[in-house]
């Protein structure tokens, strides 16, 4: 039918990891439109030694919950207005388990270990959508995406989302290009306080889409550098802001006769060559952009400060992967890339994720 009805629950471990959501969703009309609350814990643990010998294990957690609408208007089959409304609560807990040398544990529950956090926040977006489908990503056409969305609450500001793709079809290549902008505006500087990780933009998280190939913060932390110094700077990967720039020469090799070089549709696959360039700055205007030839690791005395600016340094890489389609239910990424910023000169990365 016409209108739906979605619910999902989480479950994991003790009572307060209990989660779950209700969305509802109403196509019937010409404009869309749904509505949705959640909650979902999230927990993360470490253990330390006690002075008599012992352990203890902490279990800190966050509780997002989340309540929202959105309404979708078509203008044309390519191209639509989007609109949503929603605030989130972020909570925060303690609790401590203690074991004595003979493994007897007990537990310590010490309450929040900070205040709530809140956001509202309303979003005004255009949208296109002109593609068509290839076997790991679009074959043909463009996306675009243009966002304004204000946040208000624990600390104001604007996003601003501004993404750009184009795709062009020479049989059998597509050649792919994309154009990315991510900002916080009126955030500020970093201010050492909990709610800069709400408005951090990276270069450095696989899963986000300003990712630049091969700047994996978890590769960087494996650094011989890096891990005998017990710490490693890499304020040139984050910022309230960043740009992304991306090339792709995509070759589909196994798949269907009509569109692949062999035919071989259990396990469709593209060849890609790729070039991406991204920089994260912090500071209010962008007049001290720098192209530099030296490592992410040796950057970073530099890095945000409450008062300070950020010279605003690219990263760039190019290299080759593998875009894979598992049973149509899963496309995974491997690539080699050779990194122009860092003491590594390539390195090999998967991403569970379709082509963009």
């Amino acid at each position: 039918g016409h209108q739906s009805l979605s619910v999902f629950l989480q479950a994991n471990g003790t009572v307060k990891d209990i989660g779950g959501g209700v969305f509802y969703s109403n196509q019937e009309n010409r404009m869309d439109y749904g509505v949705g609350i959640s909650h979902r814990p999230s927990a993360f643990g470490r253990v330390g030694r006690t002075q008599n010998g012992g352990f203890v294990q902490i279990v800190q957690r966050i509780f997002r919950t989340q309540v929202g609408a959105q309404a979708s208007y078509p203008f044309s089959q390519t191209n639509r207005l989007e609109v949503g409304l929603g605030g989130t609560r972020y909570g925060f807990d303690i609790t401590a388990r203690v074991f004595d040398r003979l493994g007897q544990a007990r537990e310590v529950d010490t309450g929040p270990s900070r205040d709530p956090i809140y956001f509202g926040r309303a979003s005004l977006a255009y949208v296109g959508d002109f593609s068509s489908s290839g076997l790991t990503s679009p074959l043909q056409g463009g996306r675009y995406r243009f966002q304004v969305t204000p946040q208000f609450g624990s600390r104001n500001y604007v996003s601003i989302l501004t993404d750009y793709r184009r795709y062009i079809y020479r049989e059998p290549v597509t050649f792919a290009i994309r154009g990315l902008h991510r900002g916080n505006y009126g955030a500020g500087q970093f201010e050492g306080e909990l709610t800069d990780s709400f408005v951090r933009e990276t270069l450095g998280d696989p899963y986000q889409s300003g990712f630049v190939r091969g700047y994996s913060f978890n590769s960087i932390f494996e650094e011989p550098k890096c891990r005998q110094q017990g710490v490693c700077k890499v304020g040139r990967l984050y910022g309230t802001r960043m740009a992304l720039g991306s090339a792709e020469i995509r070759l589909p090799l196994l798949g269907p006769e009509v569109l692949s070089l062999s035919s071989f549709e259990y396990l469709p696959t593209d060849l890609v060559l790729f070039a991406d360039a991204g920089v994260a700055w912090t500071n209010e205007d962008f007049t001290e952009l720098s192209f530099s030839s030296s490592t992410v690791e040796q950057f970073g005395e530099s890095a945000p400060t409450r008062t300070g600016t950020v010279p605003a340094e690219p990263v760039t890489s190019a290299g080759v992967s593998a875009r894979v389609n598992v049973l149509g239910a899963l496309v995974f990424e491997a690539f080699y890339a050779r990194t122009f910023q860092r003491t590594k000169n390539w390195d090999f990365g998967v991403i569970l994720r379709p082509g963009w």
